[in-house]
């Protein structure tokens, strides 16, 4: 099932569930500078309730939120995409900019909390597998 924007409640259905898309300020305020092949993202939220009004505790969440497959870039280190996955031979495909929204494998990369106090998830670039035209 491919993701789709629930616009009139603005949120991002999944196989997975509901989930609130990341509000990126077009800055990078976390502090946190990916270097190599490394790519920083915001990944979408879990959120507080669901549509249907249920309300989910901090541990499901946080579960949710772990379990995130999309977000937006907010910084790529200086080496990403350079090289293809198995870094053999120049990568020559699509090259994700700052600001995309991407899919990403689910758990993919470490959790990393910004100067900014958001929790951002630090990873590989053969990890992001998708950009959103």
């Amino acid at each position: 099932m491919q993701p789709k924007l629930v616009t009139a409640k603005k949120r991002l259905l999944t196989p997975l569930g509901e989930y609130v898309p990341a509000k990126w300020s077009g800055k990078n305020t976390s502090g946190i500078v990916p270097i190599g092949d490394r790519v920083l993202v915001l990944p979408d939220k879990a959120p507080d309730k669901s549509s249907g009004g249920v309300h989910f505790t901090e541990q499901q969440q946080d579960r949710d939120g772990l379990a995130a497959e999309t977000g937006v870039i907010a910084a790529i280190g200086e080496a990403a995409w350079k090289w293809n996955s198995d870094r053999t031979r120049p990568y020559d495909g699509v090259k994700p900019r700052v600001g995309q929204r991407v899919w990403f494998e689910r758990y993919g990369g470490s959790v990393q909390y910004g100067a900014d106090g958001v929790a951002y998830r630090l990873m590989d670039d053969k990890v992001i597998g998708a950009v959103a035209e």
